[in-house]
């Protein structure tokens, strides 16, 4: 500084990994100081430091207490299962878990027990994100709210995970607050108090299992997109994004003992693994013969790998769950536990091949034009009907080829997904592209 009262700007670069709570410390020192914040300060100089909290989507929020248990209020600790989680007692008086696996399914009770600090007249708010967005102020998101009235009060909390709640992992929070009324936002700071977040599985009673995943996609292990025949799922991940997602509908469609691929874009860490299941009788497990489609190594960040892959001749025709797996490492179970990644969950709707066009794939082409595609068929498929869909299954023009060469308009559609089907009665054959 170059005279009294001038004024020194710094740049704070935040990584872009960091969420939560640090402390930001400022220094005054007679002496040229390294980057060392506990250094002696030389002769004379003041350190202050401030308390900062770096949010990021897909995170809970993270309210300030400025005063903290310093006056006897908080919570000791939280039983949740067969587990015990103690409540920090200094800085940033906030404490995030997610070494135990917690499952539940919507609906489902249970019973929390929670002891109080010595402050007594202290608020005990439960709270489960069910939308993974953070604030907690969603309905039905609040579960339940309680005080104390004595010094180390054992309160008894009756989680109840209401019938709405989606499957995926949701953090279950706790906060002392002082005073007997609700926060009027339950993110807003107050003085005294602390908190525990837990993050829990929640399931559909009716549906398949949903993988635990406690360091899920923060390191980047996460699903960029899904691609299968006409149908497409593409940019929708990220670092910090949700576990688990189902993508159930449109379905797709597929078709038994004819040979597809599975076209995966990973994510932003390398080398990460995928893999794929169709639960093809039903029965939500993905443990049966021939659900385990496979699984493909990505080796770069947002590439696509191939997944081959052919439904079985005899499978019963009809909607089934399709699931996809990012991994740290091989996974062959649809439900194992893993450490990171992501999973997401499609509908496939199989076809019988029964009826079929006999005619081979090289018999129907698709070549690219300034307004469109044009449609390149043999002999044997003229005077047979054409149907151009949407990726939702929606007819957007149908037509007869009368010649080798029909063209297909595309100017007046969006960018997307679609698909040629040429019929003849009921048999059928069908081309996926991309305009």
């Amino acid at each position: 500084m170059n005279g009294p009262f001038a004024t020194a700007t710094f740049p704070v670069n935040i990584p872009d990994d960091f969420v939560g709570y640090a402390v930001l410390r400022v220094i005054c020192s007679s002496a040229i100081m390294d980057n060392d914040g506990c250094a002696g300060l030389g002769g004379y100089g003041t350190t202050t430091d401030f308390a900062i909290v770096v949010g990021h989507a897909g995170m809970p929020c993270y309210p300030l207490y400025t005063a903290g248990t310093s006056a006897g209020d908080g919570i000791d600790s939280l039983v949740l299962g067969s587990h015990t989680y103690y409540g920090l007692l200094e800085f940033p008086y906030a404490a995030a878990h997610v070494e135990n696996e917690h499952r539940y399914d919507a609906g489902e009770n249970e019973v929390i027990q929670l002891r109080s600090r010595a402050a007594t007249f202290n608020g005990y708010t439960l709270l489960l994100d069910m939308n993974n967005d953070g604030d907690f102020s969603d309905p039905q998101e609040l579960v339940g709210f309680l005080t104390n009235s004595e010094p180390d009060e054992l309160i008894t909390f009756n989680l109840s995970i209401p019938a709405i709640c989606p499957p995926g992992q949701h953090w279950l929070r706790v906060r002392c607050h002082p005073g007997t009324a609700m926060l009027a936002d339950p993110c807003q700071e107050t003085g005294f108090g602390n908190m525990i977040d837990v993050l829990l599985v929640v399931e559909d009673p009716n549906g398949p299992c949903i993988p635990y995943s406690p360091a899920w996609t923060t390191d980047g292990d996460f699903i960029d997109g899904v691609q299968l025949g006409g149908a497409q799922n593409l940019g929708t991940g990220g670092a910090y994004g949700p576990a688990y997602s189902a993508y159930l509908s449109p379905a797709i469609s597929v078709i038994a003992g004819v040979p597809d691929t599975l076209r995966i874009t990973g994510g932003a860490y390398p080398g990460d693994s995928y893999s794929a299941w169709i639960d093809y009788n039903g029965d939500n497990d993905f443990d049966d013969a021939d659900e385990l489609l496979g699984w493909i190594g990505i080796a770069d960040p947002y590439t696509v790998g191939e997944l081959p892959f052919t439904v079985p001749n005899g499978t019963l025709p009809g909607n089934k769950r399709m699931r996809v797996r990012c991994s740290f490492g091989v996974v062959s179970d649809a439900c194992a536990t893993m450490g990171w990644g992501e999973t997401e969950d499609y509908t496939v709707s199989i076809e019988t091949s029964t009826g079929v066009l006999a005619a081979t794939i090289a018999d129907l082409r698709l070549l690219p034009t300034t307004d469109g595609v044009q449609l390149l068929t043999s002999a044997s498929l003229i005077g047979h009907n054409y149907t151009l869909l949407d990726a939702t299954g929606r007819t957007l023009a149908t037509g007869r080829i009368t010649a080798d060469r029909t063209d297909l308009p595309m100017l007046d559609f969006a960018h997307g997904a679609y698909t040629v089907q040429v019929t003849n009665g009921d048999a059928r054959q069908v081309k996926r592209f991309v305009w």
